[in-house]
């Protein structure tokens, strides 16, 4: 066996001035500075792409009715107005009477096929302007006297033969 080895000659000298230099510091930075440039690097190269996208045109065809579309009020039929969101022509409307056969014949302008009556309807006001659309009921009070409330509008009454 080998005798061990004699330390006791060995002493720290607390008076030797630090080491000089930056130290590790550095270049642990700059490692680390790389290994992210190298893994954005990767990350743009190897990630899946996006769907590809096709762009096709669209070319308009109509008839001349209140339902084509429109770029402008001056497309549309009197009491009419060309809808900005879906591009076609709507009916307009500043009131409740408006919507009713009688003020839109008054009017100049034909009756529109879903308000039957001067009660059917309503003048609905949004940003861009008021549009007539169904009146909506719940109760067979919300219709009138003449018309009763079936799946959320106002209809003529079933005969009593169909009950």
């Amino acid at each position: 066996m080998s005798q061990p080895a004699d330390l006791s000659a060995l002493r720290i000298d607390r008076s030797a001035p630090p080491p000089s230099g930056p130290g590790r510091w550095p270049l642990l930075a700059v490692i680390l500075v790389l290994v992210i440039a190298a893994a954005t690097f990767a990350w743009t190269r190897l990630a899946p792409a996006g769907p590809a996208v096709r762009v096709g045109l669209a070319e308009a065809t109509g008839g001349g009715s209140a339902t084509d579309s429109c770029n402008d009020d001056d497309q549309c039929p009197p009491l009419f107005r060309c809808s900005r969101s879906s591009s076609t022509c709507v009916p307009d409307c500043t009131s409740n009477a408006q919507c009713s056969p009688s003020g839109r014949t008054a009017a100049g302008a034909t009756a529109l096929d879903f308000c039957p009556s001067d009660t059917s309807c309503v003048c609905d006001y949004t940003e861009a302007g008021g549009e007539c659309k169904p009146k909506l009921c719940s109760a067979d009070a919300d219709c009138g006297n003449t018309l009763v409330c079936r799946s959320g509008k106002c209809e003529a009454a079933p005969a009593a033969s169909t009950v």
